[in-house]
């Protein structure tokens, strides 16, 4: 099929259209590369914002806020923070012992044991303004109870249920978006405890933490 290329001096070749199919194969691939070279500066010069914002808050020249501010008038994705996200984890154990004061204590030095299993998660209260309190302070013993023995212990058993204040740190550009990032995580790791039993079910946030800034998110924030 011939195809007719525009005549010269018509209005198509003074406008600056091509006159042959090769000129035109050319044009569009030569403004092909002009797109695909200014998409690239395009993307660069927002990562480059990005990351001198990013290093501008690490040394506290900048506010996270504002820093947000200026990428939101650029259209930039917010930078990303570190979370420290808590949450009530019930769990239980079953051990022998001669009563329940030393059932206390042996649940939590078992409980002390078995959390080092842990890769992410940490036993972490929050004592004040501390945001890795005390691990000690992290174990709450909710209740201890004797257990009709099976006639495979000459001693005592002894339930106790606990009740553990467990955080996760994660990364994520929005604090709404701190906990459903950290509760798979959490939920994989206390997946490998051995010795005490987790409730999944009873699972609750109890507060985040945002690193940069220093501020407390409660759960209805």
């Amino acid at each position: 099929m011939a195809v007719s290329m525009p005549a010269v001096g018509s209005p198509a070749v003074e406008a600056g259209l091509p006159a042959s199919l090769i000129e035109a194969h050319e044009q569009i691939s030569h403004l092909d590369r002009q797109l695909r070279e200014l998409t690239a500066a395009h993307d660069a010069l927002r990562d480059g914002i990005r990351r001198e914002l990013h290093q501008l808050v690490c040394l506290n020249w900048v506010r996270p806020a504002d820093a947000d501010k200026i990428l939101t008038m650029f259209r930039i994705e917010k930078l990303p923070r570190r979370f420290i996200v808590g949450a009530d984890v019930p769990v239980s154990l079953v051990l022998c012992s001669p009563d329940g004061d030393y059932a206390q204590r042996g649940a939590r030095r078992l409980i002390f044991d078995d959390m080092r299993r842990l890769r992410d998660a940490r036993l972490r209260a929050r004592t004040g303004r501390a945001v890795l309190g005390p691990a000690s302070n992290a174990i709450d013993i909710a209740k201890i109870e004797s257990v009709a023995s099976d006639g495979t212990s000459r001693r005592p058993q002894f339930r106790v249920k606990a009740i553990l204040q467990v955080a996760v740190e994660v990364t994520h550009s929005r604090v709404t978006s701190a906990w459903p990032a950290a509760r798979p995580r959490l939920l994989a790791d206390l997946a490998r405890l051995r010795l005490i039993n987790v409730d999944t079910t009873a699972i609750r946030r109890l507060w985040t933490y945002d690193v940069a800034t220093g501020r407390w998110y409660d759960p209805d924030q």
